[in-house]
């Protein structure tokens, strides 16, 4: 079972020096439309002396009109309730707000199976050419063992992004 506890947050970014960006991109959730905005703030490596942009997608900014459900999703993290809901903003989402924003992004650095919907994203862009992807990619994980990698239903999977998947997903990720 997953010892991990949820609990809502009260998060102020802008409390947090983050500001609000004024691009915002559209996702489906569950056939929901979802407008996305972001959060961004400069941080820099005590160590180093380096900063880069540090960019929060953000479901609850101001004057949206996302849904409710979708609107508190970000109050919880780590909660099953939401992680298809988290998974696909970040996946599809997170990689159109960073081209909105004017990023150039050529390597993605996936951590963990947090990012299982950006490489469904890349996969369905490449034309189901895993080599490809391999090429675009960083994977890093904590947890080396099948205990500390979530797994995902098929159906799930396929309804969170409001489309079927051809029969290759199962080639690539398994029949389960």
């Amino acid at each position: 079972g997953n010892r991990q506890q949820s609990f809502p947050v009260s998060w102020k970014p802008e409390e947090q020096s983050f500001e609000l960006q004024p691009q915002k991109v559209n996702v489906s959730v569950y056939g929901q439309g979802v407008t996305l905005g972001a959060r961004k703030k400069k941080v820099t490596s005590p160590v180093s002396g380096k900063s880069v942009d540090l960019v929060l997608l953000d479901a609850n900014f101001p004057g949206n009109e996302n849904p409710e459900w979708v609107r508190g999703s970000s109050d919880f993290l780590y909660d099953d309730r939401f992680k298809q809901v988290h998974n696909v903003m970040l996946g599809f989402g997170g990689p159109a707000m960073l081209q909105a924003l004017g990023y150039d992004i050529s390597t993605h650095h996936a951590q963990e199976g947090h990012a299982a919907a950006l490489m469904l994203k890349l996969l369905i862009e490449n034309g189901w050419n895993a080599d490809s992807v391999r090429e675009l990619c960083i994977f890093t994980n904590h947890t080396p063992l099948r205990a500390g990698m979530p797994t995902y239903e098929l159906n799930d999977i396929e309804a969170a992004i409001g489309h079927t998947l051809p029969g290759k997903i199962r080639e690539l990720a398994g029949h389960d």
